[in-house]
């Protein structure tokens, strides 16, 4: 089977149910943003899309132009402002301290995820095979982002190609420290 799926086994392997006696960790997903509203909707609609069931999205925002009114509504999605500007790992590190869950997930802004993502990056830790996870270098949709600038809408349009991109930021891993 490794030969055949290398290292996508685990996407095939999981189940969408937990294993019996189980159930799956919750992992808080940590997205800083900063006047970036129409790239943290998208954001939101591919975080909405997972299909893995115990998630939550941790937002840290410190924006002039705050999109709490565009994550108050959305399930499973928690909205921090604040008004002194930081540094996206001070953000980062916040959103860690609010974060509930056991696994913690880089989400950005302005990256968008197959719904599967999630659970694809934690069936290595649920299978007791790895504390951290990442996603490979691949091919990928090349997409070219175009904000509505000139008619001052919020509207993005996607265009694209495809290219070898590293996905670095897609980073999973486990707790171990106590808080």
């Amino acid at each position: 089977i490794r030969a055949l799926l290398g290292d996508d086994r685990y996407l095939y392997c999981l189940p969408h149910t937990p294993p019996r006696g189980t159930a799956w960790p919750l992992v808080s997903c940590i997205m800083p943003t900063y006047n970036r509203r129409p790239f943290v909707r998208l954001a939101l609609q591919h975080f909405l899309a997972q299909d893995y069931p115990n998630k939550e999205l941790v937002i840290v925002d410190d924006g002039d132009d705050p999109i709490g009114d565009v994550a108050s509504d959305r399930p499973g999605a928690r909205y921090f402002h604040q008004a002194a500007r930081a540094s996206i790992g001070a953000k980062r590190n916040l959103a860690c301290l609010h974060a509930r869950g056991e696994i913690i997930a880089h989400w950005d802004d302005d990256d968008w995820y197959a719904a599967d993502r999630l659970r694809y990056q934690v069936a290595p830790i649920v299978a007791g095979e790895a504390d951290i996870t990442g996603l490979p270098w691949s091919t990928r949709p090349l997409l070219e982002i175009t904000q509505g600038a000139t008619d001052g809408s919020d509207e993005v349009s996607v265009t694209g190609g495809y290219a070898a991109i590293a996905e670095t930021a897609q980073v999973l891993g486990r707790i171990k420290a106590q808080r």
